[in-house]
């Protein structure tokens, strides 16, 4: 008879939410659905802004909330390292400079998710890793606003993204947690993204 490893908790259902949102996303981009791939990366960014809010909701023992961190950090591998490296070579063209953005983004990106697991701190050291959410999302839609995604420009605001961000995650100043009004700053950036973009749909 079948049996499985008790991982799985209620708590981190916002998690695979985010998960799944961004494997479609992915997918979008290899269809070449640009558009709807930036509003599945911004659904994405608003699970993992909930996803710790919803888990405290629940009772869980000392095994159920360490699962949860390590699944939460694993989700995180895919929805702000792994896609945000698919846009690049999606917005991007060339064989060098891509990769090695990309490399640069990677391993720093990585390595703030395992320094977070050393560290269990109520304040973040550097910018957090979801930040790439905003940043990338509100940047293609300024420019698709003006119908300009496919300029040198937009190319180089986006070298300049993954440039500046991995240096920003493993900047050693303390930065406080999103609460209270940058929630409703970073609502409002998804919303308007949301609205921009899926007008276009």
């Amino acid at each position: 008879m079948y049996k499985r490893i008790p991982v799985f908790h209620v708590a981190n259902t916002v998690s695979l939410m985010g998960l799944f949102f961004s494997l479609w996303s992915i997918r979008s981009l290899f269809e070449g659905n640009t558009d709807f791939a930036i509003i599945l990366f911004v659904l994405s960014g608003l699970c993992d802004l909930f996803d710790g809010k919803f888990a405290r909701l629940f009772k869980r023992d000392a095994f159920q909330q360490q699962m949860g961190e390590y699944i939460d950090s694993f989700v995180d591998m895919v929805s702000f390292v792994a896609l945000p490296v698919i846009f690049l070579f999606h917005f991007v063209s060339g064989m060098t400079l891509p990769l090695v953005l990309a490399v640069f983004y990677a391993i720093y990106g990585i390595h703030r998710l395992g320094y977070f697991h050393i560290i269990k701190e109520d304040e973040f050291i550097g910018v957090p890793l979801t930040y790439i959410t905003l940043a990338l999302t509100v940047t293609y839609t300024f420019f698709s606003l003006f119908s300009a995604t496919g300029t040198a420009l937009f190319r180089a605001a986006i070298v300049l993204l993954f440039i500046l961000l991995p240096l920003g995650f493993v900047w050693n100043r303390p930065v406080r947690r999103p609460s209270g009004k940058m929630y409703l700053l970073f609502i409002g950036l998804a919303i308007f993204v949301l609205v921009v973009i899926g007008s276009r749909l």
